[in-house]
């Protein structure tokens, strides 16, 4: 049964909580929004990879994406930079925005995290993040996303399903 509930709703958790919605497409930050959302939920799910309309197609769909930006008339560039870079390739805060957040790495660099292989109790010990690894290299930059998606690049949190078991 399809649902019209608000994204990140409180309407939508309530559903996870009782059994009513069994699937979600969301990004890797989905991770973190279940886990918080519906914790006695724990161990029912787990992530699927899209499905593809070519078989052994690798795109994906997302509707954001990790990114760090410093905007043009910042009072203090240099340090908003220096900020940026180390939130995004330091291996201790790119560890801690996994744990807390579900973010995947928007660098390159940060796809060596340890964490991105390691099982996730919540979801069953399924190591989800290798999961997400197709959706995260050039070869699934997609430009013929379907609807309203956003096109995601070479970098980031590709789309995946989220699916109770």
């Amino acid at each position: 049964m399809a649902t019209d509930l608000q994204g990140f709703s409180p309407a939508l958790y309530k559903s996870w909580n009782d059994d009513e919605v069994v699937t979600w497409i969301s990004a890797a930050r989905g991770y973190s929004t279940i886990r918080d959302n519906a914790p006695s939920t724990a161990g029912k799910w787990a992530v699927a990879p899209m499905p593809q309309w070519e078989a052994g197609g690798q795109r994906a769909g997302n509707w954001g994406g990790s990114t760090t930006a410093v905007l043009s008339g910042n009072e203090h560039p240099a340090e908003a930079t220096e900020f940026a870079l180390w939130l995004n390739t330091d291996p201790e805060a790119l560890e801690i925005l996994n744990r807390e957040g579900g973010l995947y790495p928007a660098a390159t660099d940060g796809l060596d995290l340890p964490a991105l292989g390691e099982p996730v109790d919540f979801y069953g010990g399924q190591r989800i993040f290798e999961v997400f690894a197709p959706a995260s290299t050039p070869s699934s930059t997609t430009r013929d996303c379907p609807r309203s998606w956003t096109c995601r690049g070479p970098s980031g949190s590709g789309s995946t399903r989220w699916e109770r078991i």
